[in-house]
């Protein structure tokens, strides 16, 4: 396989899909996966661009995305596209639990740069990170908000710790997940009693959930209502905020959060 010239077909169906042409970034990728059946970027986008329901984005898309973002990723998320949630999700924290909360051991599932860890740092005594890309990592440690960094797949990565959490935060990780019941499992098992999970998706009005024309995905309420009630927690909140702009406009999205019903202790 000829890896630049793959690489040539989807950067040009980068660029045309930046423009609306779905047509032509359709067949840029096609051509991208004749050349390389495997690129799983490729087919992500293909699945998105056709329509068809896919369960997650695969960790190599997300990995590539991630790492060729981490440069401009502060600046861009936040002064170009509005994105608060973080500050949002601590804001909703601090009203359901008081100003005087505090959380013992927290984890921060998808942290990108850090930007939760910088606002929940101050009411955390123990706080970990864990994000797909390295790159996003190596951002995140110059923060130096985290107790601990890990580099790996969240599920796998919070399965392989014998820990348990009483603040879960997942900020922009469900856009990435389309069935979000392997996450719940992972969280559930490593959520202590009462332990609170926070979180965003992108706004569904349909049933379940969607993979959108951007590769990300949005998740109904209901859905997320069956699927925490499965897994034993209860809605605290769930409301609607803007997540952030694309291509100028607001994109609706649920701020979450969880409380797990549990009686898990800590080993």
């Amino acid at each position: 396989v000829d890896r630049n010239y793959t690489e040539a077909h989807v950067n040009l169906a980068i660029a045309y899909q930046a423009q609306g042409k779905v047509e032509q970034a359709v067949r840029c990728y096609q051509n991208a996966v004749a050349l390389d059946p495997n690129h799983k970027s490729a087919l992500h986008m293909l699945a998105a661009l056709r329509g068809e329901a896919t369960e997650s984005a695969p960790g190599e898309h997300v990995t590539r995305l991630f790492d060729e973002y981490a440069e401009r990723f502060d600046h861009h998320l936040v002064d170009t596209l509005g994105y608060s949630m973080p500050g949002l999700l601590r804001s909703e924290i601090d009203r359901l639990r008081g100003l005087e909360m505090h959380f013992r051991n927290a984890i921060d599932l998808g942290c990108g740069t850090g930007l939760a860890g910088v606002a929940f740092r101050p009411v955390c005594e123990h706080l970990t990170g864990i994000d797909l890309s390295q790159r996003m990592i190596d951002k995140a440690r110059v923060r130096n908000v985290y107790d601990e960094l890990l580099a790996g797949d969240l599920i796998t990565s919070l399965d392989e710790r014998q820990k348990y959490y009483d603040l879960l935060v997942c900020a922009d990780v469900f856009p990435y997940i389309g069935n979000i019941k392997p996450l719940f499992s992972a969280v559930r098992s490593h959520a202590g009693n009462a332990a609170l999970f926070a979180f965003s998706t992108e706004l569904y009005l349909g049933d379940g959930y969607v993979l959108h024309p951007s590769g990300r995905y949005a998740h109904s309420r209901e859905y997320l209502r069956t699927i925490a009630a499965e897994y034993g927690f209860s809605v605290l909140t769930m409301r609607t905020e803007n997540l952030r702009k694309q291509k100028g406009q607001w994109i609706p999205g649920d701020l979450v959060v969880l409380q797990h019903q549990g009686q898990s202790e800590s080993p």
